[in-house]
Parts: structure tokens; sequence; C-alpha cells
């Protein structure tokens, strides 16, 4: 779905679907990511998503796979999940957050995809 320009998020995450669209229009795609780890003394952070993404942004070296989840468990077996890393360059980290006061605010940062090769999931 993102591929194609519908923003797409897990557990009804209406917020990143909004900020999704704003990605959409101004850069012509998005995508969806959680950080999972954060490596201060080398100033990384590896982002991913179970398999989730926008595949049109993968690094052509490594191409996009589809591969079982070991994560979901179907009536027949495991479900479906890409396998790929982002294409290496500049990226726009995008959020729209609550203050809790009823104000919403943009969020947002500068970074590079580093290259690496997709690890097995």
């Amino acid at each position: 779905m993102v591929e194609a320009h519908v923003p797409f998020t897990c557990e009804a995450d209406v917020m990143r679907a909004l900020a999704m669209l704003v990605l959409e229009e101004v850069a012509g795609h998005a995508t969806f990511l959680e950080h999972s780890i954060v490596d201060y003394k080398r100033d990384l952070m590896f982002t991913l998503h179970d398999g989730h993404g926008n595949p049109c942004l993968a690094d052509p070296a490594h191409g996009v796979r589809v591969v079982p989840t070991i994560y979901y468990t179907g009536v027949h077996g495991f479900g479906a999940s890409y396998n790929y890393s982002y294409r290496p360059g500049e990226v726009t980290l995008f959020s729209i957050g609550n203050t809790g006061s009823g104000r919403f605010h943009f969020i947002s940062s500068q970074g590079d995809f580093q290259a690496m090769t997709p690890r097995d999931i």
C-alpha cells in the first residue's frame, strides 16, 4: 500500500499516517519505521518495523525479497514479509506529536540511511 502512495501504519496509528501524508506530498514517498536501537557512541539509529515499509525505497544493490515472517503465524504457517535495506542517502524523519493540551507539533530531523546488508528475519 505504501509503495502505491497509500499511507499504512500499524496499531491504528493515525498521527503517523497523517505524517506520512505530509511526507508523501513533500518528498514523494514515505515509510513507517520505529527506532529500535540508538547507538550514541557512533551517532547511529537502527530503524525497522517487522517487515513493513516501502519497498520502492529499497537499496537496489540488495533488492527486495518476500520471506516468511518469524513474528506472525497464520492458520497454515507463517505470514509473508518484505526483507530489504533502505537505499543509502539523505532522509527526513518526521512525526506529529501531541503535547497533551490539545495542540500538535511537527517534529523532524535530518539523517542518512547507511549502506547495509538486509538482516534475516
